[in-house]
């Protein structure tokens, strides 16, 4: 048994798309096996960030990129340069060492509402289905069944999120049969939990999301990868994770995909 877990890095509006920041929407799933999540990972990363951000039992601490960056609360340690080295090591062999791997889509919003106007897709659940039928090929190939959870957004967007996955259940995608979907997929609900909920499988896709979509959009020219030398020891390790399976002697990459003017060559 697998499960997928999703965040997102952008926005799903169609607003202000003239700006980079706002351009791009990633959205990127984490696929881990149930007993290894539960006995493995989950208990590596509690240590982990025992070890940096103690804290109390019953207020744990949450993974998010954004505060991190901003060194915010728990987060301030990092500010010591000493610290936030150590972190850093510490934070990328945990990576390197897990056993996950990644399928991580980028929508080009501009693009996207420019070619299709009006019968633009909402590119949250365009993004969710390339990554669906990506997941259930892992799946079909792997000879196993998995879910999918994904990060609550709340009202109106989970309600619409929850609809726009029991249309694949229901009828497929063009790639992908629903009796293919149905075979490979347990649940006929999408799984929605918060942040809050100290989800690990969450907690790790929110802190490489941001790293995939970069790395896709640097892939097809969209953008320069940063030089930070941290940045790209991280985009070094996600490009180890990417999902790929053998046929035939050759290696197929299925972990990442760019819906835009121009498509990656990795």
């Amino acid at each position: 048994m697998f499960r997928i877990y999703i965040d997102e890095s952008g926005d799903h509006t169609y607003q202000q798309l003239d700006k980079q920041s706002a351009r791009y929407l990633g959205l990127t799933g984490i696929i881990l096996e149930s007993g290894y999540y539960k006995n493995t990972l989950s208990p590596k990363l509690s240590e982990l960030k025992e070890k940096f951000f103690p804290c109390d039992p019953d207020d744990p601490v949450i993974l998010h990129r954004e505060e991190i960056i901003r060194r915010d609360g728990v987060f301030r340690c990092l500010l010591d340069k000493e610290c936030c080295l150590a972190w850093e090591t510490a934070w990328l062999e945990f990576l390197a060492q897990s056993n996950f791997h990644i399928i991580s889509v980028v929508i080009d919003k501009k693009y996207h509402q420019e070619q299709y106007r009006s019968a633009a897709e909402h590119p949250y659940h365009l993004a969710l289905r390339f990554i669906l039928e990506r997941y259930s090929a892992f799946l079909k190939v792997s000879g196993a069944k998995g879910d999918v959870l994904a990060e609550s957004r709340g009202g109106k967007e989970d309600t619409a999120l929850k609809l726009a996955y029991r249309q694949v259940w229901n009828h497929g995608t063009y790639y992908r049969s629903k009796e293919f979907i149905q075979e490979t997929l347990t649940s006929k609900k999408i799984k929605l939990k918060k942040k809050e909920h100290n989800i690990v499988g969450l907690q790790v896709a929110d802190l490489l999301a941001y790293t995939c979509k970069r790395d896709i959009l640097d892939d097809v020219g969209h953008v320069s990868y940063t030089s930070n030398p941290f940045s790209i020891s991280i985009r070094e390790v996600v490009c180890s994770k990417y999902n790929r399976w053998q046929r035939a002697g050759a290696v197929w990459g299925y972990g990442k995909k760019f819906f835009g003017g121009r498509h990656p060559q990795k």
